[in-house]
């Protein structure tokens, strides 16, 4: 806030200066001086205004300027001489007019009162501006992603022009070639597509020997793709890893650093969504508004969480990297990758729109011609109306996620062309095909195809006949991507959990002798003083609701107290699920000598936090834009406050390899589940137990039915809660870790109210 209202005030000064200025200037031609000699101008004064030179007078008003009149017919001459008159009253020959000059005491008045008139209207309109922008706030109505751009900067880019931020990709150059990652041919095609993109695009060539800090999503077994820099229309800045910010260092590439902001974007749909809004800030009415999709929310969900972004972002890509792995010529048998026919399915179902009726609607208009049909169509029901059908990814309308799709479609689906032709594909996926077609029919598509023209040249162009017993054709389940779908499988022990699954689980970690305890929380005074704080520093800021308010210090105390009681001058802190940086901002400001990373993949979330810590002027925090998978920063003590489900375990997974401290408080535990990268139970002891996942995972539900203290289920789950909670410090401790398991204080500050606290031993 404090940001924002000096980039009101500079406004004003810049438009009183800018007004004043202009005023001056005016003032300078109206009351130019006399071109010709003042001999020549009194000659021609009437002799009866002359009177004053050789009679007594008394003067009848004070000098004035002149006035359009008396400049052009009443004493033309005489207003010429200093453009001001006086009244007199001449002893013998009465009224007349006397040439004067003004008084500096009057020049003064009426120069300050028109500064003091300006500056008035100025600082109306910044209070004005001021009040509105607290009650839309208020209201939730603010983007603020928007708040983002319209900061002290938005003042420089109206003086100075826009200051391009940039993206940093993997790859080498040879030559008049670039090799790269299969994630950095995405996002230069994406990039040519939007023709003109907002950000300078800079090349990281890894070192060939030895360890590289650069941790990126493509390893050296990895395929690397060519591109023709010639075929590119930006400019590509080559540089050494070395000589990368510390901000890019920390993160997997691709990623954003904005100029002149500690603020980096980590994450390939992540940073694609960036540079397309910066693009849009630069150019309003650029073609790839569109791409954002409704209401800017295309792939803006994690993969850990999305589906769908998970299909775009992970699976799709490495679909890419599996087919060119065992090389470019054909051998033996070849099987469909499913994830081409998840994708025809997917584009079998109709599509899930928030917008849905709207969209049927105007489907309806136009496509059928009778207005009298169109009228009774549309006045139906969403339910009564027909089911739209898939035209692009997303729906009706293209969004980046076609984009992203499109270019590892294109080389899969050229490649597959050459080894079962064009008719097989036609006859087991026709969706896909059509799509592709639609997609490359497009004229901006069309432009960037040249960034993969190097790569199909790879291809061998001999059209190779493959036998049914050749082709194999994978069994896929039929089922949309979208994870809301409401046709995917949900599993029996997803949908609810049954009171004698959880008293058998129960029973066997009761035989087993496992009884959790709670420890003693490690600081000697938990509370901080909020009075002394300034208020940014309050979760209010972050806006929290009020309900909230009190209960949420009561959380942050117990957090940071822990921080407090085991960090020292200079270590790295991470606030990983940072959110609006609520444990974070009070770390940071509480522990001035230490480096605050608020880690956080929504960036609405994190520029509540950014605004905060400009209002507060803190220069120890930074912040990274992307999920826990892209995070790879060295830091001291890893932090998190009710991560939800899986996320917790990932967070102590970053800290054990760091073989960092960690502080973190679960919550959600029904959203446990073993991915890609977890796995469950966590620990030795507890994978010993005569348990199958899906009775591990009924202590997850269970630990949620956590209720007030007079519901029969609250004990229950408190038991669950504290048994996966012993899993997971029973692998820290396996590693070489001092745990503790604290109960809040507080118990009532918070329904899940555990902290896991984690040190290594020395």
């Amino acid at each position: 806030m404090v940001k924002w209202m000096k980039c009101t005030l500079l406004r004003v000064l810049v438009w009183s200066a800018g007004l004043t200025l202009g005023a001056l200037i005016i003032e300078s031609y109206v009351l130019a001086p006399a071109v010709e000699q003042p001999e020549e101008l009194i000659s021609r004064v009437n002799a009866h205004d002359l009177c004053w030179i050789s009679e007594d007078y008394d003067p009848l008003d004070d000098c004035q300027r002149c006035s359009h009149v008396e400049r052009n017919f009443i004493v033309p001459a005489l207003c010429q001489l200093t453009g001001y008159r006086q009244k007199v009253q001449c002893y013998f020959s009465g009224e007349a007019y006397r040439s004067c000059e003004v008084l500096v005491w009057q020049e003064e008045f009426q120069f300050w009162l028109f500064e003091g008139l300006v500056a008035a209207i100025g600082v109306i309109a910044g209070l004005s501006t001021a009040l509105r922008y607290q009650k839309l706030r208020s209201q939730g109505r603010l983007n603020p992603y928007l708040l983002a751009r319209t900061s002290v900067c938005h003042i420089n880019i109206w003086i100075f022009g826009m200051e391009h931020d940039n993206l940093y990709l993997e790859g080498r150059k040879d030559g008049e070639e670039l090799w790269v990652s299969s994630e950095t041919l995405i996002a230069l095609f994406t990039l040519q597509y939007c023709y003109n993109p907002a950000v300078n695009v800079v090349l990281v060539e890894k070192q060939k020997h030895g360890e590289s800090f650069v941790d990126t999503l493509c390893s050296e077994e990895d395929p690397w793709f060519p591109v023709i820099t010639s075929s590119l229309n930006f400019e590509i800045i080559i540089k050494d890893e070395n000589d990368c910010p510390d901000m890019i260092k920390k993160c997997m590439l691709p990623a954003v650093m904005m100029v002149s902001q500690h603020w980096c974007v980590a994450g390939l749909c992540s940073s694609l969504r960036f540079i397309l809004n910066r693009t849009i800030d630069v150019h309003p009415k650029h073609y790839c508004k569109g791409l954002l999709g409704f209401r800017g929310g295309c792939l803006q969900a994690c993969a850990e969480v999305s589906v769908w972004t998970k299909f775009c972002e992970v699976e799709t890509i490495k679909m890419l990297k599996t087919v060119f792995k065992g090389g470019y010529n054909y051998s033996g048998k070849i099987e469909l990758p499913k994830e081409i026919l998840r994708y025809e399915h997917h584009l079998q179902h109709p599509p899930i729109l928030h917008n849905a009726l709207k969209k049927k609607q105007e489907h309806i208009r136009s496509t059928v011609r009778d207005k009298s049909e169109q009228q009774e169509l549309c006045q139906k029901r969403m339910d009564e109306l027909p089911q739209l059908e898939h035209k692009y990814a997303e729906g009706l309308d293209m969004t980046l996620a076609d984009t992203v799709l499109f270019a590892s479609f294109h080389i899969i689906l050229s490649k597959l062309q050459t080894l079962v032709g064009m008719q097989k594909m036609l006859d087991v996926f026709p969706l896909v095909v059509g799509w592709y077609k639609l997609i490359s029919s497009d004229c901006h598509v069309q432009k960037a195809l040249p960034v993969l023209q190097k790569t199909l040249s790879h291809i061998s162009a001999e059209q190779i006949v493959i036998t049914p017993g050749e082709f194999v054709i994978p069994k896929i389940p039929y089922e949309s991507i979208y994870k809301s779908d409401p046709e995917r499988y949900k599993p029996r022990w997803r949908a609810f959990t049954h009171q004698d699954d959880i008293e058998k689980v129960l029973k066997i970690t009761e035989e087993a002798a496992i009884e959790p305890v709670f420890d003693d929380h490690p600081s000697d005074g938990i509370s901080l003083p909020w009075s002394s704080f300034p208020s940014a520093v309050s979760p209010q800021e972050g806006q929290l609701p009020l309900s909230r308010l009190n209960r949420k210090c009561q959380q942050l105390e117990n957090v940071v107290s822990a921080v407090k009681s085991i960090t020292k001058k200079g270590d790295v802190i991470v606030d990983f699920c940072a959110g609006g940086g609520h444990v974070g901002i009070v770390a940071a400001y509480c522990l001035p000598e230490c480096k605050v990373l608020l880690v956080e993949n929504k960036e609405a979330s994190l520029v509540r936090a950014k605004m905060r810590v400009e209002a507060l002027e803190l220069k120890n925090v930074e912040f990274i834009q992307c999920n826990l998978d892209y995070f790879k920063g060295h830091f001291n003590i890893g932090v998190s406050l009710h991560a939800c489900g899986v996320a917790t375990d990932l967070v102590m997974l970053k800290c054990l390899k760091q073989k960092a401290a960690f502080i973190c408080s679960p919550c959600c535990y029904g959203a446990v589940q073993p991915n890609h990268i977890l796995k469950y139970p966590r620990s030795e002891r507890f994978s010993r137990l005569p348990l199958t996942l899906n009775e591990y995972l009924t202590l997850g539900h269970a630990a949620d039915q956590t209720h007030d203290e007079s519901n029969p289920k609250t004990g229950q789950g408190q038991l669950c809660m504290k048994l996966i909670d012993t899993d997971r410090l029973l692998l820290a401790q396996s590693l070489g870790y001092n745990t503790k398991l604290v109960c809040m204080e507080p118990e009532t500050c918070s329904p899940k109210n555990h902290l896991l606290i984690g040190v290594l031993n020395n």
